[in-house]
């Protein structure tokens, strides 16, 4: 594909770091993530939406499993995208195109990576879970948060939220942040999960992280 001399200048930082490069800036705009989230999960998602916008992923859907289109709520992160995630993305990186999903309504949509924030709550569309070359499932709860990785990734997270136990900012800021730091480590070194696992856990009440793989 190449990058354009624009581009070239928009990731050089992204370029000259190891492991990275031009092949790996290559990979992330022709890499696409889709992001499914219930409504208690929503800064979860806008963080990691920010963050693979920023490292360039070029297209990602945007899949609220409630019944709004997510940002009708005002989440402590939607000024960050001036009420519309399109014009917000638009100005953080014009290389990535926002794609508008619905529960049920892929649309022939594929996705490389799948984020899915909660517990099981709304479907994702059973295409999406099946062609997803990764899935990543994550929850917060309270200081708490969760994630585990792998094809398909069935299993529910141990950290189910708890009514009346909402999740704090910083703790669903790091879930997000996580699970985009996860999606394109995963996108830029083309990574194989078949037959193996993952699961990353913290808890910031009792100065907690700590991740394992499991192979089977």
């Amino acid at each position: 594909m190449g990058l354009s001399e624009e581009q070239i200048q928009r990731y050089s930082r992204h370029i000259l770091l190891p492991g990275v490069g031009g092949v790996g800036q290559e990979r992330l705009l022709a890499s696409s993530v889709l992001i499914a989230y219930p409504a208690d999960e929503e800064s979860a998602a806008l963080t990691a939406l920010a963050y693979l916008a920023a490292a360039g992923v070029g297209r990602v859907g945007w899949c609220p499993l409630d019944e709004d289109d997510g940002l009708k709520r005002k989440s402590p992160l939607s000024a960050f995208y001036g009420g519309s995630l399109g014009g917000g993305l638009k100005r953080l990186n014009p290389d990535t195109r926002l794609v508008p999903v619905r529960p049920g309504e892929g649309a022939g949509e594929v996705f490389d990576v799948l984020i899915r924030l909660g517990g099981e709550g709304a479907p994702v569309d059973e295409r999406f879970e099946a062609s997803a070359k990764l899935t990543l499932r994550g929850v917060s709860r309270g200081e708490s948060g969760e994630i585990l990785e792998g094809p398909g990734a069935l299993a529910q997270p141990d950290a189910a939220p708890s009514p009346g136990e909402a999740s704090t900012v910083t703790t669903q800021g790091a879930l997000g942040a996580w699970l985009a730091a996860r999606a394109l480590r995963h996108l830029v070194d083309e990574m194989e999960t078949v037959g193996s696992t993952a699961q990353a856990r913290f808890d910031f009440s009792h100065g907690l992280v700590e991740a394992r793989a499991n192979l089977s």
